[in-house]
């Protein structure tokens, strides 16, 4: 396999655990609707970034954003709109075609190779409000509506498009995949304590 092959397959697996890493959350919302401490606004961050990554992935040929972040944007999207907020739903769809809208402008009138640093832009810190969230349970000792394996699957993904672009060479993917990978495990870490702290004290 030549270097060339394996940063395409690393970003396909990276695209497919971008994609299934949404199935947890939907699930767990569904589950507990009334369970907060799940940031819309992280998920709305990230419905806005694919849409641009996905922008990225269609003008330059780069194949592996294109699956991937088509499927994230739906998945990220029904997130932002199901969870418990203070916004109401409509206003948050409101919102966030709005912003998919300036996005895609944008994405398509920017020149190419600087699509990919509009979604590292936007996508940068697109988990610190769930760190924020997440925080707060943390000291509240309270089980959130956070799902524990679509954060682990998120870190998956970003390792596996670590990978990509330090083989492909591809700088706004390795900074973005860099603090994604470092956003993600914190947030393994703050709601797995959380949990494991509940289950100690109801023992």
């Amino acid at each position: 396999m030549t270097k060339h092959e394996l940063a395409f397959a690393l970003g396909y697996f990276g695209s497919l655990f971008g994609v299934v890493m949404v199935i947890p959350q939907i699930a767990r919302v569904i589950r507990h609707p009334g369970r907060g401490g799940v940031s819309a606004f992280t998920w709305g961050i990230m419905t806005t970034s694919g849409l641009a990554w996905l922008s990225y992935g269609l003008r330059t040929a780069s194949l592996p954003q294109v699956p991937g972040n088509a499927l994230l944007i739906t998945g990220a999207s029904i997130v932002t709109i199901l969870v418990p907020a203070r916004l109401s739903r409509r206003s948050r769809m409101l919102r966030m075609i709005a912003a998919a809208s300036a996005v895609l402008a944008l994405s398509w009138a920017l020149p190419a190779e600087l699509v990919g640093y509009l979604g590292f832009s936007i996508g940068l810190f697109s988990s610190l409000p769930q760190v924020y969230e997440s925080l707060g349970t943390y000291r509240s000792g309270v089980i959130s509506g956070v799902s524990v394996t679509t954060w682990l699957l998120r870190s998956g993904s970003q390792l596996c498009w670590l990978g990509y672009a330090l083989l492909a060479r591809d700088i706004p993917v390795l900074v973005s995949a860099g603090i994604g990978i470092t956003t993600s495990v914190t947030l393994v870490a703050l709601e797995g304590t959380t949990r494991l702290r509940a289950a100690w004290s109801a023992a």
